[in-house]
């Protein structure tokens, strides 16, 4: 084999001459015999090691990696294998370096026999050195284009944090500092405050933004499959390893929506995970994954340690970099910010002209949003398809009921929700339909308009309203 060196009449006092050739190579030379003892090494490989001859000679390389002296040895895997190993070594020193370690054997046939490992070793902590400032150069030049964009959109109008409280510009300012690290985020908030989408935000202004972003929802991942599905299985007929859905975010973001819900099954291994950058795959090996975690949770870092059963170890984990939302009614200063906001996206997509009445703008900042910021957005968007003008008026919000405005006021639909115990789920959601389908029918006059008000084809609302008209939810010669 050609990475063999094999000396003929090999002369043990040879090796000494050839110790001033040694001296003068740029190389650092170690030499051991086939025990693995060390029997030399130049003045050039203790300038790159940093370490002294007289604490290395006649030491054994197992002894040397069990004392950590050096991360791992080339010799002993060449007296393993028998064959040229190349490796990168690092020192107690804190050097690092290169190694080529090659067997010298004598003799041929069954005369040949190996009698010495010889290592050559060229240093790379300035390499090293280097690769971690540009790394620095670049984490700094990101954080500097992250704040020039930041300052862009606020200038502009076009920033998707929509923050005008105080408490939501904290939110944001956290956010951004958050994109320039790579520990976990916990997001806390009610449901609708956008935790989500901060998430989103903090993966998009990172340098994981060209890797995946994960969403990871317990609720719909049955618990007796979870390990499989996120960490993998072998198959009981092939014996094939399925890679789990965490490999397909290697070098991404994991959004983990109500970190509270996650089964026992799994925390240790995203601890393991989210400590270490390792864990136990279903195949039983040992992986490293590359992820950045964010945790949701309508708990607050205080009710998820005392109202949940997760491991102090994992939530003290999770809680490096901390953001809470408020909901909406406690900041209304965001209140109309974030309305023009939604309505300008559709205004965008439709290529309408859709803005707020006076009236609308107040009864909007005294509503309450129970559903935070998503229940405006969805609001908005049905508003814009049920005006019949350019003008949204709070009758197209739907909230006049909510506000407690006289009954009649509005032709929103009066629904009761009955007890919890005992209700045919199926027939109440058809009663909610079809009182939005008696509204839209009452506005628009036609079934065609209606439908499309509503986001439904022409001929499923005239089935439907046969349906109904039938269960009398509605009356024929209204809807």
């Amino acid at each position: 084999m050609e990475d063999i060196v094999n000396i003929h009449n090999f002369n043990p006092l040879d090796y000494e001459s050839a110790e001033v050739l040694f001296e003068y190579t740029n190389d650092g030379i170690y030499i051991t015999d086939s025990e693995a003892n060390t029997i030399y090494v130049n003045h050039r490989y203790e300038l790159i090691s940093g370490l002294q001859k007289s604490e290395i000679l006649g030491k054994n390389m197992k002894d040397m990696v069990e004392d950590g002296i050096i991360s791992q040895s080339g010799t002993l895997a060449v007296l393993r294998d028998g064959n040229r190993v190349t490796m990168e070594q690092s020192f107690r020193t804190g050097r690092r370096a290169v190694i080529t370690s090659s067997p010298i054997y004598t003799g041929e046939g069954p005369a040949k026999h190996l009698i010495m490992v010889l290592t050559v070793v060229n240093e790379v902590t300035e390499i090293y050195s280097i690769r971690r400032e540009l790394e620095r150069l670049q984490d700094q030049n990101q954080y500097y284009q992250n704040e020039i964009a930041m300052l862009r959109q606020e200038v502009s109008g076009t920033s998707t944090f929509v923050a005008e409280d105080r408490s939501s510009k904290e939110a944001r300012r956290l956010a951004h500092r958050a994109a320039l690290l790579d520990d976990p985020v916990f997001i806390s908030g009610e449901i609708g405050t956008g935790r989500e989408f901060f998430a989103r935000g903090i993966h998009t202004c990172s340098r994981r933004s060209k890797f995946p972003f994960l969403k990871i929802d317990f609720t719909v991942i049955p618990e007796e499959t979870v390990v499989d599905y996120l960490f993998g299985y072998v198959t009981p007929d092939s014996h094939e390893f399925k890679r789990g859905i965490l490999e397909s975010a290697a070098g991404g973001t994991v959004y983990i929506n109500e970190i509270n819900d996650m089964p026992s099954s799994v925390r240790s291994r995203f601890l393991a995970l989210i400590q270490h950058g390792a864990c136990v795959q279903g195949d039983g090996k040992m992986a490293r994954l590359n992820i950045r975690f964010i945790v949701g949770s309508h708990f607050t870092y205080k009710e998820l340690q005392e109202q949940s059963d997760i491991e102090d170890s994992l939530i003290r984990a999770l809680m490096i970099v901390q953001i809470h939302l408020k909901p909406l009614r406690e900041r209304r200063d965001d209140i109309i910010p974030l309305a023009q906001y939604f309505i300008n996206q559709v205004n965008a997509h439709s290529n309408s002209k859709k803005a707020f009445s006076k009236e609308c703008i107040k009864n909007m900042m005294e509503y309450d949003w129970p559903g935070n910021a998503e229940e405006m957005r969805i609001k908005i968007r049905r508003a814009a398809v049920v005006s019949l003008t350019d003008t949204i008026g709070t009758s197209d919000l739907f909230i006049e009921n909510e506000l407690g405005m006289e009954a009649g006021s509005s032709d929103e639909p009066e629904l009761s929700i009955p007890d919890c115990e005992h209700i045919d789920m199926k027939a109440e959601l058809s009663k909610i339909e079809a009182a939005y389908m008696v509204k839209a029918f009452n506005r628009y006059g036609n079934a065609r308009q209606a439908a499309k008000s509503l986001g439904m084809d022409s001929s499923t609302f005239v089935r439907k309203r046969q349906k109904y008209v039938k269960m009398g939810l509605m009356d024929s010669a209204r809807g």
